[in-house]
Order: structure tokens, then sequence, then C-alpha cells
């Protein structure tokens, strides 16, 4: 069952109100012209059939992709912060995060906060469950390149 308790005490301050692109502090929208280049790119993987993108933005990697596809969410200043693997029908089914949100109570794991969430899906694709955890020494040694 999904843990609305745990996130709502956790998450209930994240939050961001504004205008996609507006910088804190402006009103009114950006004085500012906004980079509109599509900045997304498929990558060829060494695995054969997966399909690797990049996005960077404030947004997070979508609940569907490409069925057994990664996407790599690359921050602003052009680290990976997070990792999403897409299982046999394009849903998330993990995803790795490379920090702890800024919230290190509710993500307290790893040395930097990286952490894993699991998610499982009902056949419909709704959210059954998110999960939190530790990440595996193999999940570790297998992403070691963005941790």
């Amino acid at each position: 069952m999904y843990n609305w308790h745990h996130n709502y005490y956790c998450y209930k301050a994240l939050a961001h109100h504004g205008i996609k692109g507006q910088k804190w502090g402006v009103k009114n929208g950006p004085p500012y012209p906004l980079d509109r280049k599509d900045k997304n790119k498929v990558e060829k993987t060494e695995k054969p059939g997966i399909i690797k993108t990049t996005i960077t933005g404030h947004s997070t990697p979508p609940k569907q992709s490409a069925p057994n596809s990664i996407i790599d969410h690359l921050s602003d200043k052009g680290n990976i912060k997070t990792r999403a693997f897409y299982d046999d029908r394009g849903l998330k089914k993990m995803e790795i995060h490379t920090s702890d949100h800024g919230n290190r109570k509710c993500h307290n794991y790893g040395n930097h906060g990286e952490h894993g969430h699991d998610y499982e899906w009902d056949d419909d694709g709704r959210l059954k469950s998110k999960k939190d955890r530790e990440l595996s020494p193999k999940e570790r040694e297998e992403n070691k390149d963005i941790l």
C-alpha cells in the first residue's frame, strides 16, 4: 500500500510556485530569454535492447517511457541527479537518486543521501506503492558512474 503518511510529512514543505524558468525572487516571469532548445538526447548503451535517454530541467523522469529503457535526469550543473529504470510495460520500476533531496531526515541513506525508490503499479497503470530504500552493493557497483 502507498505510504502517504510518510510522504506527507517528509515532502509537505517541498513545493515550487511560479513560472517554469522563473528565477527565485523574480516576479511575473523571467526578464530574460528562456532557452527553448530540446536538451534531451538518446544514447546507445552497452546492453542490447536498452534505450538510454538524458533529460534536463525541472521535469522528473516520467511515469512511462519506452519499455526496458533508462532515463538519466541531469541537474542544472550537468550532474546526474536521478536515474530511472523502466519495465517491459514501459512503467517506471525503480529510480536511483544521488542525493537526499535536501532532506536528510527522510532520506538518511548512504554517504550523501543516495537511495532508491521502488515503484509498483496495478494492471491499469495506477501507482500501488512507492518505497524508499538503501541501495544494494550490486546497485552501487552498477551505477558507480553517478554515485
